[in-house]
């Protein structure tokens, strides 16, 4: 997708750090800094709650199973680690699910439990139901060894669904200066690289600030560069959210680079790193102060809804419309909202409606929406 909302299916020839070379409709260069996503259509991405995987404090998600966990760090195999396994702080780490699931609403609600822990202790989701709180120590002879009110506990891996850390613990990356790369693979995984290089078969980078990767070209699956002159909504604080519900209901919030569920942002059968997640009936505003020239951003219901959901958006700058959608139905693909004049603008509001059938699980995805400086 480039700088003007538009969707551009054509091979491509090359790509390096500084352009993406395109075959049709006509031979050219086009310049990193006017691309906002790339994905790679002809490669199957694989179904992540299918997948073991390390859930991060910045958000990235990465499809591992663990292999070693000590005090420090745990690690596995990963293909952005292809000489041997990926060694991962666990400062950076908030939480692991240990096997696979059986759908996307069962891994929104384990993202959930881990995203949500509070301060204080580990947590061991059990496959039975019950939960253990404590201090992961280490993993031994196939067990995971805990600290339970001094006494040291060992559960064997089968036993156990997720594992949630002590966010006390945790600690932000380092911010990168100078623009970053949302990088999805086909196992599922997304990751935030800077300072990244290729060569003819790898891409080299550092991830969570310092962290040394290389990633096989031939896993990625999607890409996302984000320069300082690109603004992610997701990254925003909205002045304003309200929701109003069908039905007497519970209040759903704005979901940053999650859905409302609390799982990952996918439309078309793809991972959408960035976005919102958001429901009908809902009324989001932020203040753009008039310091962005245009907006753009891909639309749709989210992939865990199924072939169900059904909803209108509708964009607002300064009070006035300025596009309206087709009506959004699960199991669709996603809709490109073309460029969007805000220079001068104030403020930029999105409207999720109802549609066809309610506010049954229309669960819509706001992906890859950047404001342009």
């Amino acid at each position: 997708m480039n700088l003007r909302g538009e969707a551009v299916v054509t091979p491509l020839s090359s790509w390096s750090t500084e352009s993406w070379q395109v075959e049709k409709p006509e031979k050219r260069e086009i310049p990193m800094e006017e691309v906002i996503a790339v994905d790679w259509l002809s490669k199957p991405v694989a179904a992540l709650h299918r997948r073991p995987q390390v859930l991060l404090v910045n958000g990235d998600l990465i499809a591992l199973s663990v292999e070693s966990w000590d005090e420090e760090a745990l690690s596995g195999t990963s293909p952005v680690s292809p000489d041997g396994p990926l060694r991962i702080p666990l400062e950076f780490v908030r939480g692991v699910i240990l096997h696979p699931l059986a759908d996307l609403n069962e891994l929104a609600l384990e993202m959930e439990r881990i995203y949500s822990h509070p301060a204080g202790d580990d947590l061991v989701a059990l496959a039975n139901g019950d939960q253990v709180r404590g201090q992961m120590l280490r993993l031994e002879n196939g067990s995971f060894l805990f600290d339970r009110d001094s006494t040291n506990v060992s559960l064997v891996r089968g036993q156990i669904r997720s594992l949630s850390l002590n966010p006390e613990l945790s600690v932000t990356p380092p911010e990168i200066t100078g623009g970053s790369t949302l990088i999805s693979l086909t196992d599922g995984s997304c990751l935030t690289v800077s300072n990244w290089k290729r060569t003819a078969d790898r891409l080299m980078g550092s991830w969570l600030g310092s962290l040394a990767i290389e990633i096989p070209i031939d896993a990625i699956a999607g890409f996302r560069p984000r320069g300082a002159e690109m603004q992610s909504l997701a990254d925003l604080a909205p002045e304003s959210y309200r929701f109003v519900p069908l039905l007497k209901s519970a209040a759903v919030e704005l979901r940053r680079n999650r859905n409302t569920w609390g799982g990952p942002l996918s439309l078309g059968q793809r991972p959408r790193p960035e976005g919102l997640g958001v429901r009908s009936r809902s009324e989001t505003t932020w203040r753009l102060g008039g310091e962005y020239k245009s907006f753009i951003a891909t639309i749709g219901i989210d992939d865990a809804a199924g072939n169900q959901g059904s909803s209108v958006c509708r964009l607002i700058v300064d009070g006035t419309t300025v596009y309206t959608s087709p009506v959004l139905r699960g199991g669709e693909p996603p809709i490109q909202i073309p460029s969007t004049d805000v220079a001068r603008a104030q403020r930029l509001q999105i409207i999720v409606d109802f549609g066809e059938e309610g506010d049954v699980l229309d669960l819509v995805d706001v992906c890859d929406a950047v404001l342009l400086k």
